[in-house]
């Protein structure tokens, strides 16, 4: 006899999560109860069900690629090396959201900039509408690398600030024959090509405007 239930732990963890996610859509209480507990079990679902930034960065390529899928799978593969890079090291969660942000300013952009050249016979008025949509992508684009590079800029300072040690009794400093060699102080790379400007790794857009020049 055929048996039609899953095997796989994968897919019993997917067949368990759409079935309660079916029976909380009637609303009531106890199925929502449920499927929250279920949640709460798997974090590895909710945090990928509940990623907005990875949300909006797929709609805006879905909407940029259209029916062409070889793009839309390059621009996926693009986002994703893009936002590694960004990443190297690995850092504090603050540069991970904002490196989320700065992958969607710079989706934003380029497509602003490229339905800016697609509607170059579009009248006066939406010409000028399109063009300040092109410039505030960039601006904003601009905006998110800054805020980066300033986040690693402080990270890296409070990393580096010595921490006071309590000052020695003086029977104990003078029972010292020699003095203490001082730690050297730790080093910040944030003026090194990876941290200070996250614009190094930023692709380049298809318009010349908005480099950041950090």
């Amino acid at each position: 006899m055929h048996n039609d239930k899953p095997t796989d732990p994968e897919e019993i963890l997917k067949k368990q999560l759409r079935e309660l996610a079916e029976k909380a859509a009637s609303g009531d209480p106890q199925d929502v109860q449920k499927l929250r507990a279920f949640l709460r079990d798997h974090s590895e679902v909710w945090q990928e069900a509940g990623d907005l930034a990875n949300l909006a960065a797929k709609r805006l390529i879905l909407a940029v690629a259209e029916k062409d899928i070889l793009l839309r799978e390059s621009l996926f593969l693009q986002l994703e090396s893009f936002k590694t890079k960004l990443a190297e090291p690995p850092g504090h969660p603050l540069e991970t959201i904002l490196i989320d942000q700065i992958a969607i300013c710079w989706l934003q952009a380029n497509a602003a900039a490229i339905i800016l050249t697609d509607n170059s016979n579009a009248s006066k008025e939406q010409w000028e509408f399109l063009q300040q949509r092109s410039e505030r992508g960039q601006k904003n684009l601009v905006a998110a690398v800054k805020e980066l590079c300033t986040v690693r800029k402080l990270l890296c300072e409070a990393k580096a600030r010595p921490i006071r040690q309590p000052r020695a009794s003086t029977k104990a400093a003078a029972s010292q024959t020699q003095p203490a060699t001082a730690d050297p102080s730790p080093t910040c790379d944030a003026g090194s090509p990876t941290n200070a400007s996250a614009s190094n790794f930023l692709p380049r857009t298809t318009q010349g405007q908005g480099t950041c020049s950090l």
